[in-house]
């Protein structure tokens, strides 16, 4: 064998074989133990974050903002797939600590496969709601999720579907250049700025001519096919339409949770993942954002209450219309 410029046998080769040995069960103990320290750093690293929220300052801070003290702390284990990992859970002098992350008492961990997005997951959510007593589903507003739209026609057929226009304006992106970003994106919001779902769908149609002449062909197509996919808001108060045309009132809140998610990274089973996104719900309820009213739902009663006098004069016969 030759190896830059060195010559070395076969025999002098099995001379070295047995000088260099390798421990596999020593390094599988190395691996074990390291990833037993980290899942244990990060299952720690949580319950103190969120201690330091509760007492709104860090541990030894000293503010006016402050609510509540550190009291030490007490440990427990848990095993988890890595093995048997101690916790230290904070103890608060005013309030009793729970973390959100690992249940009460619970002394084993349990990995569970979360939800998809196709009909079935979708379907399933949906009998829960109705279940619970969901009734009255007017509209349904999401990006093209196909698995809750189907659902939502078959558990909530009277409602409309409403596709997110900022989701919609990102598919139409997708096809356009970054130099004529700034200008398809002009021409998609004077879609919308349209008075009435007539206008909107006139103005749709010049819109998709005009990326036509741009040589946009496939936004041209998407504008087409989409565009009437997200006037489902005309139908409603107008007072309501700014916020009904996007699922935008959700997205700040799940970026809320997923900061939250984030910092764990993976969840001892889902019932604490749970546990962590209700946690935060609460919080922002609790809050001055969480006192904001988002949509005065009076206006679409009123209008609710309109259409079904203007339809009830109307069935009536002509000579007893002022009745």
């Amino acid at each position: 064998m030759v190896s830059d410029g060195i010559n070395v046998s076969a025999q002098e080769l099995d001379d070295f074989s047995g000088v260099i040995k390798i421990n596999e069960a020593q390094v599988k103990g190395h691996l074990g133990s390291l990833v037993r320290k980290t899942v244990e750093e990060m299952l720690n690293d949580m319950p103190d974050k969120e201690a330091q929220e509760l007492c709104n300052a860090a541990r030894y801070e000293r503010t006016e903002s402050r609510k509540d003290s550190r009291a030490g702390f007490y440990k427990r284990k848990l095993h988890s797939v890595a093995g048997e990992v101690e916790l230290k859970v904070p103890k608060l002098r005013h309030a009793t600590f729970e973390t959100a992350i690992i249940e009460r008492y619970r002394r084993r961990e349990a990995f569970v496969e979360g939800a998809k997005e196709d009909k079935e997951s979708w379907a399933s959510f949906l009998r829960h709601l109705k279940e619970r007593g969901l009734k009255g589903v007017q509209l349904v507003i999401s990006y093209k999720c196909l698995g809750l739209v189907e659902a939502a026609e078959e558990f909530y057929p009277e409602a409309h579907y409403q596709r997110c226009v900022c989701h919609w304006y990102r598919n139409v992106f997708s096809d356009v250049p970054g130099t004529k970003m700034k200008e398809v994106a002009a021409m998609l919001k004077a879609i919308h700025a349209q008075e009435d779902r007539d206008a909107a769908v006139s103005k749709a149609d010049m819109v998709a001519d005009k990326l036509d002449e741009m040589r946009l062909k496939k936004a041209a197509q998407t504008v087409r096919t989409g565009a009437h996919e997200t006037f489902s808001y005309y139908k409603f108060p107008s007072e309501h339409w700014r916020q009904l045309r996007t699922n935008n009132m959700l997205e700040r809140i799940m970026r809320e949770i997923r900061r939250r998610t984030r910092v764990v990274g993976c969840f001892p089973d889902g019932n604490s993942a749970l546990m962590l996104a209700a946690a935060r719900l609460r919080h922002i309820s609790g809050t001055k954002w969480g006192s904001r009213q988002y949509m005065n739902m009076k206006r679409l009663e009123e209008m609710t209450k309109e259409e079904a006098l203007s339809d009830k004069i109307f069935a009536c016969p002509s000579g007893h219309a002022g009745a």
